[in-house]
């Protein structure tokens, strides 16, 4: 039988990429024109920097439900009828993590976005000739390093009776924020 798995929760897109001194004194003297912070000047960029696509990732490029406890499961039938509801708690965790490390270089600084949403995340087909419970899930942590020491825990990945489950649609959600940093190899460079 096959079946539908919906995930809601929060989400995060996740962009790292590495930008040269040069194209960081353009942020930054961008940031300084407005007197905010670099959120605020982060969909002018491009319009400041030839060629500058803020979703071409170099580093890391990513959208993945964050580990807030947030995350909430409805698994359909071929009737399209709610046979199974369960939240991040009732499932296991592999006790085994990703890692995603963004760092700065010498010769380059980092540019990090998050953009993040609530609702609908993503939608899975699983197939079963048995019944499915909680138990048949886990999921894997991923951890995604910055430069400044802090990380963020995101839900790498959902697991179906051991093997990893890719989605097939993303479902509709609201976005909650947009946030930009930029990491500085050398703060003195400036």
């Amino acid at each position: 039988m096959k079946y539908i798995l919906n995930v809601y929760g929060w989400e995060g897109e996740f962009v790292g990429k590495t930008i040269s001194p040069e194209q960081t004194k353009i942020i930054d003297d961008l940031k300084d024109s407005i007197g905010g912070d670099y959120s605020e000047i982060r969909w002018d960029i491009d319009s400041h920097i030839e060629g500058f696509d803020m979703y071409d990732g170099d580093l890391l490029h990513l959208s993945k439900p964050l580990n807030n406890g947030t995350l909430h499961f409805e698994l359909f039938n071929e009737n399209n009828e709610v046979v199974l509801e369960f939240n991040i708690e009732d499932i296991t965790s592999t006790n085994e993590d990703v890692e995603y490390d963004i760092s700065t270089t010498e010769n380059s600084n980092v540019y990090f976005s998050v953009d993040e949403s609530k609702g609908g995340i993503h939608t899975y087909e699983i197939e079963s000739d048995s019944k499915i419970y909680p138990f048949d899930f886990t999921w894997t942590e991923g951890l995604i390093f910055i430069p400044s020491g802090e990380f963020w825990s995101v839900i790498d990945s959902i697991n179906f009776r051991g093997e990893p489950i890719e989605p097939f649609d993303h479902l509709d959600n609201n976005g909650k924020s947009s946030t930009l940093q930029i990491f500085k190899h050398d703060e003195s460079q400036f």
